[in-house]
């Protein structure tokens, strides 16, 4: 228990794997038809968990902080903003002009505020909590620290993934989807490090998810099971970008805004 108290790289681990456990135990005992209903159900309930979570860490200021804000988060993750926002309407194109997509609309309501759950729900807990409390333990005032904190919480992450191996996704599947998360998470804890607004992380993670998998949530042409398994390592190499990129977001020109003296 000392040890747990005294390491947050290893608390954030404890959390993670908590989170996970309370993730699946309210998602089998809630029985709801509609699966995206259902999702957002369990989100609102992770939500509350998560919220506990920070009162005890005593981060439950990030929720208030508005640091750059929102409309600065999104301008440093612009690559993202644009490539999402791409992907979203060349799907939109592509699914109301497939004969074969079975648009509904209460569907796509369900399905795009569950995905604003995950944004949320997956944000808090690995850069609202893990980031900060990793962060707090190897110290800001170093761009060395920083990047190694933001690493080390987007590892963690990451290896989430790899618990979707469970839910029926094929091994293959999982490990691309953990690598492809870490390095999307350093983007975004690169972000969070530079706005101090989780909101701003928040709103691209759950943009980046609706526009990937859209042709499921709004078009019912094939399923997430389906699109996780099939990761391919292209899809891998191209998340290296989003390593690079933040990177350069945490560039020594801009560790005034990332740095803490």
């Amino acid at each position: 228990m000392e040890k747990l108290k005294e390491n947050n790289i290893l608390k954030a681990v404890v959390i993670s794997i908590i989170y996970w456990i309370i993730y699946q135990i309210v998602g089998k005992a809630i029985n709801i038809e509609n699966e995206y209903f259902h999702d957002v159900i369990v989100y609102a309930i992770m939500l509350l968990f998560l919220y506990v979570v920070l009162k005890i860490v005593k981060k439950d200021s990030i929720l208030k902080e508005k640091g750059k804000g929102i409309k600065y988060g999104i301008q440093i993750g612009k690559f993202m903003f644009i490539l999402s926002l791409i992907v979203l309407i060349s799907s939109l194109i592509s699914g109301f002009g497939n004969e074969e997509a079975n648009f509904s609309l209460s569907r796509s309501f369900w399905f795009i505020l569950s995905f604003i759950g995950t944004g949320l729900t997956e944000e808090i807990l690995c850069r609202g909590i893990n980031q900060n409390i990793i962060c707090d333990q190897l110290g800001r005032n170093n761009r060395k620290s920083v990047i190694k904190g933001i690493l080390i919480s987007s590892a963690i992450f990451g290896g989430l993934h790899l618990f979707n191996i469970f839910g029926g996704v094929s091994i293959k599947g999982s490990i691309i989807q953990a690598i492809y998360s870490t390095f999307i998470g350093f983007y975004w804890g690169a972000i969070y490090a530079r706005t101090k607004n989780i909101w701003s992380v928040c709103f691209l993670h759950a943009l980046l998810d609706c526009s990937s998998l859209i042709d499921i949530g709004m078009f019912d042409l094939g399923t997430e099971t389906e699109t996780m398994s099939s990761g391919s390592i292209a899809t891998m190499a191209f998340s290296l970008i989003y390593l690079f990129l933040g990177l350069y977001i945490l560039r020594n020109k801009k560790s005034d805004e990332f740095l803490e003296n």
